[in-house]
C-alpha cells in the first residue's frame, strides 16, 4: 500500500498525454510497476544476502588463519625457549672448558 500511493501521484501528475485513458490501464500500470518494484527488491535482497554468505566466508577464513598463525607463533616461541635454554647449558660448558683449560695452560707454564 505504501507503494501505491507515491506511484498513484506521480501517474496522476503526468501531463495529459502520458495518462492513463482509463482506470483499468491506471490499475495495470500500478499493479506494473509494483511488481517491477517488488522484483527490484527482492534482487537486492538476494544480492545482500549473497554478500552477507560470502562476509561470513570471508571472515570464518580469516578466523581460521588466525589460529594457525596463533598455533604456529606459540610452536615458534616453544622453540626459542628450547634453544635458549641449550645456548644457555652450551655456554656453561664452554665456560667450563675454557677454565679448565686455563688452568691446564697456566700448569703448564709453571712446569
Amino acid at each position: 500500500m505504501k507503494l501505491l500511493l507515491p506511484i498513484l501521484a506521480l501517474l496522476l501528475s503526468t501531463s495529459n498525454t502520458t495518462r492513463a485513458s482509463s482506470f483499468d490501464e491506471l490499475l495495470q500500470t500500478v499493479k506494473q510497476q509494483t511488481r517491477n518494484e517488488l522484483t527490484a527488491e527482492n534482487t537486492r535482497i538476494k544480492k545482500f544476502v549473497a554478500e552477507k554468505k560470502q562476509q561470513q566466508k570471508l571472515l570464518a577464513k580469516a578466523k581460521d588463519q588466525l589460529q594457525a598463525l596463533k598455533k604456529q607463533s606459540s610452536q615458534l616461541n616453544d622453540e626459542i625457549e628450547k634453544n635458549e635454554k641449550k645456548l644457555t647449558a652450551t655456554e656453561e660448558t664452554l665456560q667450563i672448558k675454557c677454565q679448565y683449560n686455563t688452568r691446564n695452560d697456566y700448569r703448564s707454564l709453571m712446569n
